[in-house]
């Protein structure tokens, strides 16, 4: 779409997941390692992230949502981007949280895209 002469865009998107887990044990047989400080995890029943990514020209803004059945909803990443910055085609700034670019960890986060259920030991 353009206004103005400016390029807009909205994108909508969302993962499900849903895992046999610690829900369907006897409360002897559950192992709570795998917990986060927040609560929940990703041996929680049902989670769902939640995906928003929109731009206005040069301005780009993502943010993603995680609902976790056994846990607060919590926003994991959101940010905005601002590219080209002074006009020369060089200089771009980025501002929020993050994820990190170094390693896989930050493609770990998402169901379809982790070969592992869980955190890898060294990020924990």
């Amino acid at each position: 779409m353009a206004a103005g002469g400016q390029d807009i865009g909205l994108g909508i998107g969302t993962v499900v997941d849903v895992v046999a887990s610690a829900a369907f044990l006897p409360d002897d047989q559950v192992n709570d390692s795998n917990t986060i400080n927040l609560g929940g995890g990703p041996f929680s029943p049902l989670r769902a992230r939640l995906f928003l990514d929109g731009n206005l020209g040069n301005l780009f803004v993502s943010a993603n949502l995680l609902l976790d059945s056994e846990g607060p909803p919590r926003l994991d990443g959101a940010f905005v981007d601002w590219i080209d910055l002074i006009g020369d085609g060089v200089v771009n700034l980025e501002i929020g949280n993050i994820p990190t670019p170094f390693g896989t960890f930050a493609a770990r986060t998402y169901s379809d895209v982790n070969p592992v259920i869980g955190t890898p030991l060294i990020y924990g």
